[in-house]
């Protein structure tokens, strides 16, 4: 009876240490890919604020796609079109309350954005947005944005 203690207590205790340490290896994957995407955002801000359509191209995953604040859906030609032809210019753009959640090689992220447009006079004010990225050949890419315009009180 001894011996079947012993064995199930070690059984228990190499389970635990194998748990603990997948747990472990996973929270540190987790926190450093929470930092890389909370760093793609600060690009992304810095991209709106500078008109950098080079920064989107980089950003941006081949199938990435769009639901812009007024409900239009764009694939990522279409996105890349408008910015490298000009039609974008933001006077201030800044996230803020973002909160990133990592799935594996997928992040969502959810964010509230202030900014105010030069080139769209109606573009401006508060919008939540979620992004989703997906890591492809060992960088995170942006795939997914969807905006909405926060109701004024």
């Amino acid at each position: 009876m001894k011996k079947i203690l012993l064995i199930l207590t070690i059984i228990f205790c190499a389970f635990a240490f194998a748990s603990a340490q997948t747990t472990g290896n996973k929270g540190s994957r987790s926190d450093n890919a929470e930092q890389e995407i909370k760093q793609l955002m600060s690009e992304i801000d810095e991209a709106h604020r500078q008109s950098d359509a080079a920064a989107f191209d980089r950003i941006w995953a081949d199938d990435y796609v769009l639901t812009d604040w007024r409900g239009s859906v764009k694939n990522r030609a279409e996105a890349l079109a408008e910015w490298k032809g000009g039609e974008h210019k933001y006077e201030s753009y800044q996230s803020d309350d973002i909160k990133v959640r990592v799935y594996g090689d997928t992040a969502v992220v959810t964010a509230r954005v202030t900014r105010k447009s030069r080139s769209d006079p109606k573009n401006m004010g508060q919008f939540r947005h979620t992004r989703v990225f997906v890591k492809q050949h060992g960088r995170w890419r942006l795939v997914a944005t969807q905006v909405t315009r926060i109701a004024q009180q």
